[in-house]
């Protein structure tokens, strides 16, 4: 078991966070579930434990780790979600005390993406740069653009290189880098080669 592998980098999502005064701001995130499965993975179920309790009638979550037959706890403190509160609150403290054992840090480097608004019946919601409002696979595929560099038309020849000598499929490479249509087109032409 090797703990540091609970910092690595996961797949993430991103979600809006405020809209208002003409800007809309997006967060990258991770869901619970992807925490349990990182814990699962990483330490097996029977390693780690989860237990809530109300101070102040704030709900915290405790992440259990058992480290060579003893047991290292870390706790946060979550908070209400607009859509569902008590599920929210669990879901916020749970991924909050992965925090502190380091699962999900890496988003806290991933910067904050903006958006323009437009009013549509009396409220804000994000647009891109055509005006088109933003909602579902297309906040995230925005962001995604926003915040990957561009894969340059000269590198298509390296890139397709290196996915044959590491058996890297094109979502390996969307992975790390925004691939517009045309590069992608050029890199499954070569992949044909």
């Amino acid at each position: 078991m090797n703990l540091q592998e609970l910092k690595k980098r996961v797949k993430y999502k991103w979600r809006l966070q405020s809209a208002k005064y003409g800007k809309a701001t997006f967060v990258a995130y991770i869901d619970a579930r992807q925490v349990m499965d990182l814990l699962d993975d990483v330490l097996g179920s029977e390693n780690w434990q989860d237990k809530y309790e109300v101070i102040n009638g704030n709900l915290y979550c405790s992440i259990g780790i058992r480290v060579n037959e003893n047991w290292v706890w870390k706790t946060d403190c979550g908070i209400e979600s607009k859509m569902d509160k008590e599920k929210g609150e669990s879901s916020d403290a749970f991924k909050r005390a992965g925090v502190k054992h380091g699962i999900g840090r890496f988003l806290y480097s991933i910067p904050i993406v903006t958006s323009k608004t437009k009013e549509y019946k009396g409220k804000e919601y994000p647009i891109d740069e055509k005006g088109d409002f933003l909602k579902g696979q297309k906040i995230q595929d925005y962001c995604n653009r926003k915040t990957k560099k561009q894969l340059p038309l000269s590198a298509v020849e390296s890139t397709t290189q290196w996915m044959l000598k590491n058996q890297k499929t094109i979502t390996d490479i969307k992975n790390l880098y925004f691939v517009s249509r045309d590069i992608e087109k050029e890199i499954i032409k070569q992949l044909k080669k």
